[in-house]
């Protein structure tokens, strides 16, 4: 049902028009899934042995609302080995609750942590176990399309040396090779589909990682808590250029993402004040203690 509609809405770049009519649609969606879900139930996804994690996290605010998005997951046309919510112990101090017991049904793994690592508990401690295993990170809020594996599967079939995404931003850099901020990147890359060392993968559209991308993780989580606690997608980019990793997008354009409350995962806004300097913040830590310029030599505004 979903890649269905999902091949109706204009990408990202050809969506400024259209700010009234997406939201509208977005709604119209979600509502529409829950019934659909509801009519053709699904007891359990179709798991195949192919050594492929998705993997997500979730907090209480969302929790209760994360139900049609593991079912947009459990649908996927292309089979994973497994599906597993990540969620923190001191934030459910209760392990049975409804929703859990409900997920559970449904074959998804619960895996509980003890220290919380907030955005990084979505990948740090199934990639930590299962090094050699593609990891496909995805939001708790979003619909996924049914197709939306295949794609990335088939996009690192292609490039297999790369981290593969759905939504990308690229850095610029000054005339005189400096990173500009946060502020002035091309944010989704319209027209860019890579790989490039310059792109960034956007986590809310889903990201591939290739086997291997997080050996030795272990001996970067003080770095990362220390560097950038709350910008994972930045740190994620610095530790794949670290390990000569580069970044494709599935289609030269980024898609706009539907959630489930009813409004659009996009970045049609202005980019938020307070995060853009955190991130600021955190590329500057980045690019000092990974000595990240010698990536990007010879860089110009035009990147």
């Amino acid at each position: 049902m979903l890649k269905y509609i999902y091949k109706l809405i204009p990408t990202v770049n050809r969506s400024t028009r259209n700010k009234r009519i997406i939201p509208i649609i977005s709604g119209v969606t979600f509502f529409l899934y829950q019934f659909y879900c509801k009519i053709f139930f699904r007891k359990r996804f179709n798991y195949e042995n192919n050594n492929i994690i998705v993997t997500l996290a979730s907090y209480p605010p969302r929790i209760n609302t994360i139900y049609f998005c593991i079912q947009s997951l459990i649908r996927q046309d292309y089979p994973v080995s497994r599906i597993i919510l990540n969620l923190s112990n001191d934030e459910f101090p209760s392990k049975e609750l409804p929703i859990l017991k409900k997920l559970r049904k449904l074959g998804i793994e619960i895996n509980f942590v003890n220290q919380n690592l907030k955005s990084y508990n979505k990948f740090y401690y199934i990639a930590n176990s299962n090094p050699k295993s593609i990891i496909i990170t995805a939001d708790d809020d979003v619909l996924y399309p049914e197709d939306w594996v295949r794609g990335l599967i088939n996009t690192y079939n292609q490039y297999p040396n790369s981290v593969v995404c759905y939504r990308a931003h690229l850095m610029r850099f000054g005339e005189n090779g400096e990173l500009l901020n946060y502020s002035d990147w091309l944010h989704h890359s319209s027209g860019i589909k890579g790989p490039s060392r310059f792109l960034v993968a956007v986590g809310v559209g889903g990201v591939l990682y290739p086997p291997n991308f997080f050996s030795n993780i272990s001996t970067e989580k003080k770095i990362f808590l220390k560097l950038a606690p709350t910008a994972d997608d930045l740190w994620l980019k610095a530790f794949g250029l670290k390990n000569g990793y580069d970044v494709v997008k599935v289609n030269e354009f980024s898609k706009i993402w539907f959630d489930t409350k009813n409004s659009q995962k996009t970045a049609l806004k202005n980019i938020n004040t307070k995060e853009s300097k955190m991130n600021d913040i955190a590329l500057n830590n980045l690019f000092k203690d990974y000595n990240l310029s010698v990536y990007f030599k010879n860089c110009c505004s035009k990147r």
